[in-house]
């Protein structure tokens, strides 16, 4: 027999997960709304010992669907309000690659995404953005150090990933800065045997 007592609160989840990322943000948060009522009014029929177990179902699966409506919610409040997307002109950024590189027929064009942390010499929180170059930098693999000057250009927004800042172009050399972890730099060297 099947053990299903986690699919209705990952059900919830993820649903509520999607709904952040697709809906307005006024519609997430109805949602979280609604979804805490649900819980307190569950919480409240759990004094009634014939809906115990029902009611700390419902309080549960509420719960973890609020909880994931709302991370989704901060994360896309902290993206929009990240300083990368004011920038103006041509800063040098300092950042790490966050994902492989998509290289482009012939080979030298390539598309990563990466996490942005300094600009023109400053710290800032890390914030998610895409990078595209052209440059014979060689492969990149995550977590590397890299730095360059860009054009900063804010993300596409019609169907737009709400989790990207910015759109990041090269306009010069890329510089690496620091290398990728050990155990990065390990699964680079099985991902290249393997190719």
């Amino acid at each position: 027999m099947a053990d299903l007592r986690l699919a209705a609160p990952a059900a919830a989840c993820w649903s509520t997960t999607i709904i952040g990322l697709v809906a307005p943000a006024p519609a997430t948060r109805v949602v979280v709304g609604l979804l805490v009522v649900g819980a307190v009014v569950a919480c409240l029929r759990s004094r009634d010992p014939r809906w115990r177990r029902a009611a700390v179902t419902v309080v549960g699966v509420c719960g973890i669907g609020a909880a994931g409506a709302t991370i989704v919610l901060l994360r896309i409040a902290a993206v929009d309000a990240a300083p990368v997307t004011e920038t103006v002109g041509k800063p040098v950024v300092g950042m790490t690659v966050a994902g492989d590189p998509m290289y482009w027929p012939g080979g030298k064009r390539f598309t990563v995404a990466v996490q942005v942390d300094e600009m023109s010499g400053r710290a800032q929180r890390p914030v998610s953005a895409r990078l595209a170059a052209s440059s014979d930098i060689g492969d990149l693999l995550p977590g590397e150090r890299l730095s360059a000057r860009v054009r900063v250009t804010r993300a596409a927004e019609p169907g737009r990933d709400r989790l990207i800042a910015a759109d990041l172009t090269a306009t010069g050399d890329i510089a690496r800065r620091g290398d990728a972890p050990w155990w990065q730099r390990a699964a680079g060297g099985v991902r290249l045997r393997l190719r």
